[in-house]
């Protein structure tokens, strides 16, 4: 690998105003380029048809919904969402008057189900203290409207009301780490610091793009421009680009190491800012080893992800036999409700109990049972059948591993539990169709497909069995030819 290059250079070197960029020229041939790319090539999603309907607060709410949905979400997954929100709840007013349980509902899959939470909330402070508008610029909705942070505040203030803002998401950071070698960590005091302090540029930039032009950098960032292989040579703007430039720069230099190493290495080490010198706080830090293999994927540069948090969880399915009908047992299932706060509040699951992943498995079921005693009043005399160890399901949050061993439970059909916990929490029997429609976490459709899985699997074993064992009888049923000659 080759040490990155570290000329010297003044900090304007990684701002608008470098000598790159010296000119406002320059910087509206960036936009002109932009602007061009981002028409020719631009997706058609769904929450952007929007932007042509004349009621401004439908179109700043589909750009709230749609902007709540793509955090931490990927656009393909959010189409359909989008769709099926707009259709059910075309408006605030829609909205604020459904239930939080047919949100929920709705959001079902999508994870990180507080987004929707705060959500609806907003649009019901809407509807109450702003008369069903909308706040019309940034600094009020995000001041007023619970779950609109800075990025979407002035996400939908730029597209909606034509604002001028600083939009930056991870695909903003991402493009202009890049375009200007922004090396130190995206996410660190000093580069946040810094990246305000060369504002001069910066702002230049936004206050000369309009909102497409705001737009296009998000585009680029998404489709071209992304965390894992780039298409750079089909960028817009890599004429601008100084990680580019960088990667094409350490490819001649390679060439000429191989042709005349000594040589080169000396001019080399000349140009090399000598590390006794400040470095500069923008740049790749001074530890840092280039590596060719990445090309631009050197920037940005992230600060490391502490461990996520392991936690285990015991999960007993519940069900009790409805009816049978020509062979075909139906049942319905038992849920919980999760408390109102907190990871996943308010959510739908499977009766669940944290454990100790270095307990025996014993233990683990025991820890189980005492809860649905406690919790449920679900007594052992109940359990007309237990099947144990169905599958393990593990699941990743943004900060916590999470891994659930699951079991289940029949329960005699003239049992009649009460619709609350011990505790409070609410309870209800659902059916497989309606348990597939309420509002379940991504986990608990995991773990139901895995126990329907395991049980179609189980029916087939019993009926392939039941065909042997018939066969086998019938066989022994036939008269031996040979007796005919005793």
């Amino acid at each position: 690998m080759v040490e990155v290059l570290r000329e010297k250079h003044q900090p304007s070197f990684h701002t608008l105003q470098s000598t790159n960029i010296d000119s406002a020229s320059d910087v509206a041939e960036i936009q002109k380029c932009l602007l061009a790319w981002y028409d020719a090539n631009k997706r058609d999603l769904p929450w952007r048809r929007m932007a042509k309907v004349e009621d401004i607060d439908r179109r700043a709410y589909s750009v709230w919904v749609s902007e709540i949905m793509l955090q931490q979400t990927q656009v393909a997954t959010v189409i359909s969402y989008y769709n099926k929100w707009i259709k059910k709840w075309p408006t605030i007013k829609a909205l604020s008057e459904a239930t939080l349980e047919e949100v929920n509902e709705l959001w079902s899959g999508l994870g990180y189900y507080s987004r929707a939470r705060r959500l609806h909330e907003g649009v019901i402070k809407i509807m109450t203290k702003f008369n069903g508008h909308m706040p019309r610029n940034a600094s009020e909705l995000h001041k007023e409207i619970p779950g609109i942070g800075r990025y979407t505040a002035s996400a939908i203030a730029s597209i909606s009301y034509g604002e001028v803002t600083g939009v930056v998401d991870g695909n903003v950071i991402r493009v202009l780490s890049r375009l200007r070698a922004i090396g130190a960590e995206s996410n660190s005091k000093v580069a946040v610091e810094a990246i305000c302090e060369i504002n001069s540029g910066l702002t230049l930039f936004f206050m000369v793009c309009n909102y497409n032009a705001i737009q296009a950098v998000m585009e680029l960032g998404s489709t071209v421009c992304t965390p894992r292989n780039p298409n750079c040579s089909s960028c817009p703007i890599n004429d601008y680009c100084l990680a580019f430039k960088q990667v094409n720069r350490h490819k001649t230099i390679e060439t000429k190491l191989t042709k005349r190493s000594n040589s080169v290495r000396k001019d080399l080490i000349n140009n090399i800012q000598d590390i006794e010198e400040a470095p500069c706080v923008l740049c790749l830090p001074i530890t840092y080893k280039w590596d060719p293999n990445l090309g631009v994927l050197n920037y940005p540069q992230k600060q490391a992800k502490k461990p996520s948090k392991e936690e285990t969880f015991f999960v007993c399915i519940v069900r009790q036999l409805l009816y049978q009908d020509s062979n075909t047992p139906s049942y319905r299932f038992l849920l919980t409700q999760r408390p109102n706060t907190g990871l996943l509040a308010g959510m739908w699951q499977f009766p669940l109990v944290g454990v100790d992943k270095e307990w025996s498995p014993k233990k683990q079921r025991d820890t189980m049972l005492i809860y649905l005693h406690d919790e449920l009043e679900i007594a052992t005399e109940m359990i007309q059948h237990h099947g144990r160890d169905i599958c393990e399901v593990p699941h990743i949050f943004s900060h916590l591993r999470h891994n659930y061993k699951v079991d289940y439970i029949d329960i005699s059909p003239d049992i009649r539990l009460k619709s609350s916990s011990t505790s409070g929490l609410s309870v209800k029997w659902v059916t497989d169709k309606e348990l597939k429609k309420s509002a379940i976490t991504t986990v608990i459709r995991k773990i139901f497909q895995k126990f329907e899985n395991h049980q179609s699997t189980k029916e087939q074993k019993k009926s392939i069995t039941k065909r042997s064992k018939n066969n086998k009888d019938s066989r022994s049923n036939q008269t031996s030819l040979l007796s005919y000659w005793k």
